[in-house]
């Protein structure tokens, strides 16, 4: 036998009239979405829907400087999104100062496909300390101007090794087209 989960629900104005408790979800039956609470706010906080949300990230942790290869980027989109933009890509949170490294994005793996990012210096990666100066980079796109993309996964390739034992993460930012 299974079993049926129900949350509290109601209309807009009868959640506007509560405040749910810390972690409390209500659905809201006018606007079919959840409301969730921090016990404070009258109404609670709505839940984005997916196509609400302008931006999307994807992260690869740890990812090895020190070898020449690819690091697979899939790119999740919501339902009825065919396409994306690229916004900004992100290398971050270095295990050591990267030096000699190199790094690029493409749309094929061993760089191969189109250029979404041009082989760059990692150089700007000095330090692991959230917040700091040499934490993170921006790599600059190849193209700037808008590039539609429906390949997936994209292709994040140390192009030139490190030299020593080094990590670091990266971010891609995307926004989902139709």
């Amino acid at each position: 036998m299974s079993e049926q989960l129900q949350l509290r629900r109601g209309t807009a104005a009868q959640i506007a009239a509560n405040t749910p408790a810390q972690g409390e979800l209500w659905v809201d039956t006018d606007h079919s979405r959840l409301m969730i609470g921090d016990g404070g706010t009258p109404g609670g906080w709505a839940v984005p829907r997916m196509m609400e949300v302008a931006e999307y990230v994807v992260v690869a942790k740890a990812v090895n400087a020190n070898i020449v290869g690819d690091t697979n980027l899939a790119i999740l989109l919501p339902p009825g999104f065919t396409r994306y933009r690229i916004i900004r890509v992100v290398a971050f949170n270095p295990s050591i100062s990267l030096s000699a490294a190199f790094a690029a994005l493409y749309t094929a793996a061993s760089g191969g496909g189109a250029v979404i990012c041009s082989p760059q210096a990692l150089a700007g990666l000095t330090n692991n300390a959230p917040s700091t100066a040499g934490n993170g980079i921006d790599l600059t796109l190849a193209l700037t101007t808008a590039v539609f993309h429906a390949a997936s996964p994209l292709f994040f390739r140390i192009t030139t090794a490190q030299g020593a034992a080094a990590t670091f993460d990266v971010a891609l930012v995307f926004q989902p087209l139709d």
